[in-house]
């Protein structure tokens, strides 16, 4: 432990996510000179988090540098609450203004002096942006927005786990299915089952439904996920031919052990109670319908019938 490099005054990490676990062994085995920026190539940085601010806020990329503007907002533009997860735009002094070239991309990610970077995040009460990774990967189970990187931030802390990465595996039923790849620690024993209630303890219905260990997860030069690679991987381990799944006993295709309560979509029933006119006032019946519903009512001569 300590530092290692008696050199070493700063480590900066740049383009690629650093997770909790990833800083947390930097801190321990090169020293605790650890800064951890956010930015883009079309912005330059964009917040810092230094080293007395690396472990206080999990998942911080920090606060916005001097002159940067960033907001996190909902799809149509409209800030939201602290704590809520949504789109990060921001403007800064080096902010280029367009694409050259490519006039579809410029719309789609410039607007109204703002860049959208595709990425997704929230604020946290001190005013730290929260990074949770990228729009285009965000899994939606049953209706429910779940982001890998928070299952990834939540894995990493487990002592076991050395790497973590998120995939969605398509279901017919549920639409996408969590499922987490690990690598353990040098000796670390793998037990699917404790790190999923690790999960859960923390993320709740949001948590990862199987956990795969592997020797080595498939990252690229920059250490960025080759997503394909890995789902490739997993369906092999899962034993699975075909990625559609077809629903039915397991989930999704995915042989699965637990209960399958957490991934029924809800149901709510809701009671309305309705005051109208007498069922023999059909006229008056008829001017309900319109006012309340908005409809055109058809004049009802007291017959009948099933619709054709």
């Amino acid at each position: 432990t300590g530092n290692q490099l008696g050199m070493l005054r700063v480590l900066l990490l740049s383009a690629s996510t650093v997770s909790d676990g990833l800083r947390r062994r930097l801190a321990a085995g090169l020293g605790h000179a650890l800064h951890v920026r956010y930015g883009t190539n079309e912005t330059g940085p964009l917040t810092i988090v230094r080293p007395d601010e690396i472990m206080g806020t999990p998942g911080t990329v920090g606060h916005p540098s001097e002159g940067t503007q960033i907001e996190v907002v909902d799809a149509r533009g409209r800030a939201v609450p602290v704590g809520n997860t949504g789109l990060i735009r921001v403007n800064s002094p080096g902010m280029i203004e367009r694409y050259l070239d490519d006039e579809p991309a410029t719309r789609r990610t410039f607007k109204n002096g703002w860049f959208y970077p595709g990425d997704l995040g929230r604020f946290a009460p001190n005013g730290q942006l929260i990074h949770c990774g990228r729009a285009d990967h965000m899994m939606i189970m049953n209706g429910i927005n779940i982001y890998p990187a928070e299952i990834e931030r939540v894995l990493s802390l487990h002592p076991a786990v050395r790497d973590a990465a998120a995939v969605p595996l398509s279901s017919a039923a549920h639409q996408d299915i969590p499922v987490c790849a690990v690598v353990l620690q040098g000796g670390a024993p793998f037990s699917e089952k404790q790190l999923i209630d690790f999960a859960s303890q923390r993320l709740g219905s949001h948590g990862p439904k199987r956990i795969i260990a592997l020797e080595q997860i498939p990252r690229n030069e920059q250490g960025k996920l080759i997503r394909p690679q890995l789902k490739e991987q997993i369906n092999s381990k899962l034993g699975r031919k075909n990625a559609k799944a077809t629903g039915g006993a397991s989930i999704g295709a995915i042989p699965f052990s637990g209960s399958l309560v957490g991934l029924r979509q809800p149901a709510r029933q809701m009671p309305i109670r309705l005051h109208c006119a007498a069922p023999g006032d059909l006229d008056a019946l008829d001017d309900w319908l319109k006012s309340v519903l908005e409809i055109e009512a058809e004049p009802c001569d007291g017959r009948l019938s099933p619709p054709p």
